[in-house]
């Protein structure tokens, strides 16, 4: 089964069409290098997959995909820590259930999945909850997509401070060292990691260390 985009994700549903609504008006960080628009679409497809592959209802699938959307909403590009901008992404949430109504039970289990992907991670793998492991591991996922070398090399290096130059062998050493929670998302790595680092050694071996 071909896996959904983003945008047809959302397209499918009049929460998250609201929601992605919201977020493109209002997130102060829909432009960033790397905590942009697009990764918050790649952490919904890559959640809508993992969620579609482990059998997860149709409620609980909805409070994991509306956290996916919101999850890096007004991200501060590295300028502050993780923490912040996890309270920052909440604090939109909350203005977005605000405005539409949302139960306060719903909202408090949304907030309770963008909690575990702070990093580095304050949540213990051992005590996530399913929803809390999918939204992990789909947060990793971006590194799968085409666009890989754009938005993980020189967009996360941006915001973390780095060139590309001295991202390259940090990032390498991140896929080398990379583990996933479910079952799913596991066996998509051992497909495509290998090929992934394949292509980092050859950006390495390329572009060489970073200039003195």
């Amino acid at each position: 089964m071909k896996m959904k985009e983003g945008i047809e994700i959302i397209a499918n549903s009049k929460l998250l069409t609201k929601a992605f609504k919201h977020i493109t008006d209002k997130s102060t960080s829909n432009n960033a290098p790397y905590h942009n628009l697009n990764h918050l679409l790649t952490v919904l497809k890559y959640a809508n997959y993992l969620a579609d592959e482990i059998g997860v209802n149709y409620n609980k699938k909805e409070e994991l995909l509306l956290a996916a959307l919101f999850h890096d909403v007004d991200h501060s590009e590295g300028k502050l820590k993780d923490n912040i901008n996890i309270e920052n992404a909440i604090s939109q949430l909350y203005n977005f259930a605000t405005r539409f109504n949302l139960s306060v039970e719903f909202v408090f289990n949304v907030a309770l999945i963008i909690k575990a992907t702070e990093y580095p991670y304050t949540i213990e793998d051992d005590n996530l909850n399913m929803l809390q492991e999918i939204i992990r591991d789909a947060d990793m996922m971006q590194l799968f997509e085409p666009n890989w070398i754009q938005q993980n090399i020189i967009g996360l290096g941006k915001e973390l401070g780095f060139t590309y130059q001295e991202f390259i062998p940090k990032q390498k050493q991140f896929m080398e060292n990379l583990k996933f929670i479910t079952t799913p998302a596991a066996q998509f790595a051992i497909i495509r990691l290998p090929d992934l680092i394949a292509q980092i050694n050859f950006l390495e071996s390329t572009l060489g260390p970073a200039q003195e």
